[in-house]
């Protein structure tokens, strides 16, 4: 009966280190410019360069290849240079454009996003720790509203649903409606 006792108290103890540690993954880029999405938390010193509004109406067939090119377009248009966009709106319609401080940084990270005690890491991302695959899953096809936001919401819901445990909630397309899900080791 103890060792039944100490097993939960272990157990408890180390899903709650590994609930409270922060996750960390390398970005990825897009036409040699870092991208960081809304949530995210750098984890290197920066300068900000400006602020780049994506403008336009609103965008049919939401994925975030989509959004990233507008915004980087309307850089290459305004002359602005810039080591990495950083998502400032969760609809990626908004992002600060921001220098390095240090210029030998090779591989730039992220401590990821987390809604609900899920660590998101978005593609193109590659975690810094540990994990283990549990399961795939997939949004239903129709959406109403293809707003970020919205897209998580539903992904989570549907993650949730699966009665498995996990934490983290890897995207496997830029239009969110597919991700694994994992567990960290």
């Amino acid at each position: 009966m103890k060792s039944i006792l100490l097993f939960c108290l272990l157990t408890t103890c180390s899903i709650s280190i590994s609930n409270g540690q922060k996750l960390l993954a390398e970005i990825g880029s897009e036409r040699n410019v870092y991208i960081i999405y809304y949530g995210q938390t750098p984890t290197f010193e920066y300068d900000s360069v400006t602020t780049v509004h994506k403008g336009g109406g609103i965008d049919k067939g939401w994925k975030s290849s989509v959004m990233i090119d507008k915004i980087l377009k309307k850089m290459s248009k305004n002359k602005i240079k810039g080591d990495a966009i950083m998502f400032t709106s969760e609809n990626m319609t908004d992002a600060q454009v921001i220098n390095f401080k240090k210029n030998d940084l090779t591989k730039p990270s992220v401590e990821l996003e987390k809604i609900e005690n899920i660590n998101l890491i978005y593609l193109e991302q590659r975690p810094l720790f540990e994990m283990e695959y549990v399961i795939a899953v997939e949004s239903p096809k129709f959406i109403k509203n293809w707003r970020t936001k919205t897209l998580k919401k539903i992904m989570l819901k549907k993650a949730l649903g699966q009665q498995k445990k996990f934490n983290i909630l890897h995207f496997k397309e830029d239009d969110l409606w597919q991700a694994d899900l994992y567990i960290t080791k």
